[in-house]
């Protein structure tokens, strides 16, 4: 062998040696191509333009009222008042605000937390709790520009065709570009946007796609970055306190790595690193049961088989993937009709688009598993959406598409890169194809926006569009009543009770619009049915004994203002409205006690003041002669 022979012999076993033989130099190539871009001039370009469009198209919710459940969640919360309510917060479910006991299957700290940080920021002025929805929107939008860009990996920042232009141009016409830009002007998003309560949604989405991200970034190549993998199972954390979908991760973590993992990473090896996601989830459970008193202790559709429930799963499936399709006819309250058996019309063809789709998905899996991998984005974190008995009363709720519509906006991204590169004419075809579809998706946003504007403008739409759901007309009713119009609230409060003579809260508004009408025995009668439905809300029995004081029976007010304070004792005007009917019937002792407790309560009330000092007037009045001081009214 010659010396220039044993050169390179010695060279290759010394490459071999330290790990670069071709092997070794493929390996580092993959790892080097799936590694998290470090952040450059080159993404600030894209990242503007997603930050731009996000708050573009959502700028005119700066503009909405609190709507809907904002009313009990925000203005009422008296827990985002207070840091020193924090413990409540974590202990107790989401609407625990309210003192007295409610079953409930809502366990969501964060969003209580968010709640505070935003009303020690701007008080309760809408714009402050819309403009944070907007900031997490936006966040999240760049997040699916940094995720899809690693999923499979998919070039980054450039598109994949020599076709397509480069330079800024083919940066903005890349994959990961045009996935995020369809995911941040989406119409399916308004809900969760537009809406101050959907902030959940929000937050557990950014959580969750940066708790994705961060592990993707310690995962690649080895060993495993112990920083940004421990802010990964943080931020999943931090996700299933925002909501219960993010307990899916896990399963999306699972998937990638048996997707797009390295082949010499053995079981053990992975699952080592499920290990702390599986015990956060963990300790969620135990937070939410010490809360909740159960997983999910409120049961909705118990008239249903278990077959039956299984059953409904296809029509909902099939009825989220055509929103996602066709955004259009969007609704805050789409009415639930389930169906008996699989042989309906809607199951056969429901059962058919779900075959497909698992279909489509088990062909991806061998031809294109960056496919595989966004058509099980959409489904996996829909799946405790399928779960019907924990469901609130809005059974098919637009804003659970907030996340698998990162799954939807990718594939849709794929397909219009993949066609224009089959184009003579490709970056012009993308250039127009992505006009049309932003265009279109953004004029949607837009106007669905509007009609997020007020509880008026909210309901009368979502009864327009189900004439056939209960809750509608009965939240329209109660906006109706806000512009006193009553004629017309107490019809669509009659409408929503022949629909659902359940309904207690449309008893009682019923019976404040009698009231405010003067029609005090209809009032009484609506109010007591109220009670009998839902016995344990103090709001009911003080309604109740202001309707009955009214009507100068004060034996039988004292007996609900009781009520009322038991169930909450820091009901202000209950304490308020017990204390003048004990001064009626001359217990003039007890008045001052409650008196005495509002004043406590609500210090800068002075009407509370001015109830105090005049039963103290009172009592010494009666202290100079004999009798009960019934003759002695409060003035």
């Amino acid at each position: 062998m010659g010396k220039a022979s044993k050169r390179k012999r010695a060279v290759a076993d010394e490459n071999r040696g330290k790990g670069r033989g071709p092997e070794a130099a493929a390996v580092q190539r993959a790892e080097e191509a799936l590694r998290p871009p470090a952040l450059t001039s080159a993404h600030l370009l894209p990242i503007v333009l997603l930050l731009i469009a996000s708050f573009a198209v959502y700028s005119n919710t700066l503009f909405n009222e609190f709507v809907y459940d904002d009313s009990s969640q925000v203005l009422k919360n008296y827990w985002i008042r207070d840091v020193r309510n924090l413990p409540k917060i974590f202990t107790k479910s989401v609407w625990g605000f309210q003192g007295a006991p409610v079953v409930s299957n809502y366990y969501r700290p964060v969003m209580n937390v968010i709640y505070m940080v935003n009303y020690h920021l701007f008080g309760l002025k809408p714009w402050g709790f819309h403009l944070v929805n907007v900031l997490f929107h936006a966040g999240a939008s760049v997040l699916v520009f940094f995720l899809t860009a690693r999923v499979g990996a998919a070039p980054f920042p450039a598109p994949s065709s020599p076709t397509l232009a480069r330079g800024g141009m083919g940066r903005l016409l890349s994959l990961p570009f045009l996935a995020a830009l369809l995911f941040a002007v989406h119409p399916i998003h308004t809900e969760a946007v537009a809406w101050v309560a959907g902030l959940p949604d929000l937050s557990f989405t950014f959580f969750f796609l940066l708790s994705f991200a961060l592990y993707i970034g310690a995962t690649t190549g080895k060993p495993v970055h112990t920083g940004r993998y421990s802010l990964s199972v943080l931020s999943f954390f931090l996700s299933a306190l925002s909501k219960e979908p993010a307990l899916t991760l896990p399963l999306i973590l699972i998937g990638y790595d048996h997707l797009f993992g390295h082949r010499e990473d053995g079981f053990r090896d992975r699952w080592k690193r499920y290990v702390p996601y599986f015990f956060v989830a963990a300790v969620y459970f135990a937070l939410r049961l010490n809360a909740l008193g159960g997983i999910a202790p409120e049961r909705r559709h118990e008239h249903l088989s278990a077959l039956q429930h299984v059953v409904n799963v296809f029509p909902l499936f099939s009825s989220y993937l055509g929103k996602l399709l066709l955004p259009v006819n969007l609704n805050a309250f789409h009415v639930f009709h389930p169906i008996a058996s699989i042989w309906e019309p809607v199951g056969i063809l429901s059962v058919a688009v779900a075959a497909a789709f698992a279909g489509i998905t088990a062909v991806a899996y061998r031809k294109n598993r960056t496919v595989c991998f966004y058509l099980l984005f959409i489904v996996v974190p829909l799946l405790p959406a399928f779960y019907l008995r924990g469901l609130g009363l809005n059974t098919f709720a637009e804003r659970y598409l907030y996340l698998p519509s990162v799954g939807f906006t990718a594939l849709v991204a794929m397909f219009l890169t993949k066609m224009a590169e089959r184009s003579s004419r490709g970056t012009i075809s993308l250039i127009a194809a992505l006009a049309l579809v932003t265009g279109l998706y953004s004029l949607g946003t837009i106007n669905r926006n509007a009609v997020w504007r007020s509880d008026y403008t909210l309901f009368e739409d979502t009864v327009r569009k189900s004439p056939d759901g209960a809750i509608p007309h009965e939240l329209f009713a109660t906006a109706l009543m806000g512009r006193d119009r009553l004629d017309e609230a107490i019809r669509h409060y009659k409408m929503a009770l022949n629909l659902d003579y359940s309904l207690d809260d449309a008893h009682t508004n019923l019976g404040i619009a009698y009231y405010k009408k003067g029609m005090l025995d209809q009032a009484i009668e609506e109010e007591r049915i109220s009670i009998k439905l839902n016995p344990n809300l103090p709001e009911k029995h003080f309604n109740l004994a202001q309707q009955l004081a009214d009507k100068q029976l004060w034996e039988e007010a004292i007996r609900e203002y009781d009520i009322a304070i038991t169930l909450d004792p820091n009901f202000v005007d209950a304490h308020n409205g017990l204390g003048f009917a004990c001064a009626m019937v001359g217990a003039i002792d007890k008045a001052i006690t409650h008196f005495e407790t509002a004043v406590r309560l609500a210090p800068e009330n002075a009407m509370y003041k001015k109830n105090l000092s005049r039963a103290q007037e009172m009592k010494k009045e009666a202290s100079g002669r004999t009798g009960t001081g019934k003759n002695n009214p409060m003035k």
